[in-house]
């Protein structure tokens, strides 16, 4: 949303949280073709390699933008919250969030 202090001078809103979302804490297209290229990258040399790393972080970027987890909800995932159908290709995530007894 943009306010209006001139005619010609828009100026942008400032969210009153911190934690508020706005296209500033967002990746444009670019940055995610940039990323997902670097991370199939790393992952060819992983698998070259035989190394786990590159493989798990490029799984776990393609699972955070084809999902829409955010970073709290990735970071709280556990192996048995996966389920990987090799039938069906697809992965299945379980995670239910426990909401604090207030």
């Amino acid at each position: 949303m943009v306010h209006q202090t001139d005619e010609n001078e828009p100026t942008p809103r400032v969210p009153k949280f911190l934690w508020a979302i706005d296209e500033r804490k967002c990746l444009n297209i670019n940055e995610i073709q940039t990323l997902r290229a670097a991370c199939k990258k790393a992952r060819l040399h992983g698998v070259r390699c035989g190394k786990f790393t590159p493989v798990r972080n490029w799984f776990m970027i393609e699972l955070v933008l084809n999902a829409g987890l955010r970073v709290e909800e990735m970071a709280s995932l556990k192996h048995g919250d996966l389920i990987i159908d090799n039938c069906l290709r697809a992965v299945k995530i379980m995670y239910l969030p426990v909401s604090p007894i207030l």
